[in-house]
């Protein structure tokens, strides 16, 4: 629905930090034109659309969630990914103020000690500003910065069962699973072509 109203459909994505690219393969199923990059996991759903950090290329909209509470240098990350795009769609539980004892706020994830990095609106605001960005919140944990500015009447839209309704009847998007295919038979075919000749020539200089 985001996608729809206010970034271009036809244009191409990232999930940054994606995983195993399972929703890399989801949203190219459904017809939007994904990509993957992540520094850490290995790529198993999204094969073939990865693309390489740093970044090189221009999206028009980056996908982060769940990612920055992991972050030891979200400044950093930040600043790499929005040089990349002029939206940035993140995920991460707010903290609440006052800010809770560690025994009350279960995001603080003491079993796994693997947040690290926590935000209040306030600061996810700051960090906006410092990039010439626009940050728009649910309050909670959904969270965009966007260089365009967009109205409070607009974001409603968002929420509005008649645009829903809409959307889903307009805007219907061919999935991009049979040309996905297409394309990774095509690349195994070269591949496959290429062992193929490196074993004949195995075979014939082993006759010399």
């Amino acid at each position: 629905m985001f996608i729809e109203l206010f970034l271009n459909p036809a244009g191409r994505f990232l999930d940054y930090a994606a995983g195993y690219g399972l929703f890399v393969r989801l949203m190219r199923d459904i017809g939007y034109d994904f990509h993957w990059a992540d520094k850490y996991c290995q790529n198993l759903f999204a094969r073939g659309f990865e693309e390489p950090l740093p970044l090189t290329d221009r999206f028009a909209a980056v996908t982060a969630f769940e990612v920055f509470e992991h972050l030891p240098d979200p400044m950093g990350e930040f600043a790499e990914i929005l040089k990349a795009t002029d939206c940035l769609i993140l995920s991460t539980s707010l903290l609440p103020a006052p800010a809770p004892p560690l025994e009350h706020w279960p995001y603080y994830g003491l079993e796994h000690g693997q947040h690290i990095s926590f935000y209040t609106l306030e600061s996810l605001k700051s960090v906006g500003q410092q990039f010439g960005f626009q940050c728009i919140s649910d309050g909670e944990a959904f969270h965009v910065l966007m260089r365009r500015p967009i109205t409070p009447r607009l974001l409603k839209r968002i929420d509005n069962v008649w645009w829903q309704r809409w959307i889903s009847r307009t805007r219907q998007r061919a999935s991009l699973t049979g040309s996905d295919n297409t394309e990774i038979v095509r690349r195994l075919s070269v591949l496959g072509a290429g062992d193929g000749a490196t074993l004949k020539a195995g075979k014939n200089s082993s006759r010399v």
